[in-house]
């Protein structure tokens, strides 16, 4: 859902200081894959390239999408 949750201030990208409120905001603007969320916000483009954040982004957008992580 779109309402705010206790841990949206949570970083979760740290190379790029994305937070998991931004994910979650950026999937229900309609940033719907992977790729889409990376472009927008830049989520997994930083030094270590998303071998950090790339399965927590990539869970989030999932959980908001109400999918499996690997759909």
């Amino acid at each position: 859902d779109r309402k705010a949750q206790q841990d949206d201030a949570l970083i979760i990208c740290r190379c790029e200081e994305i937070t998991k409120g931004e994910i979650r905001r950026a999937v229900h603007e309609g940033m719907w894959t992977l790729t889409e969320v990376k472009r927008f916000l830049r989520a997994g483009m930083g030094l270590c390239q998303g071998q950090t954040c790339g399965r927590l982004v990539k869970g989030i957008v999932a959980k908001e999408l109400g999918v499996r992580p690997s759909e």
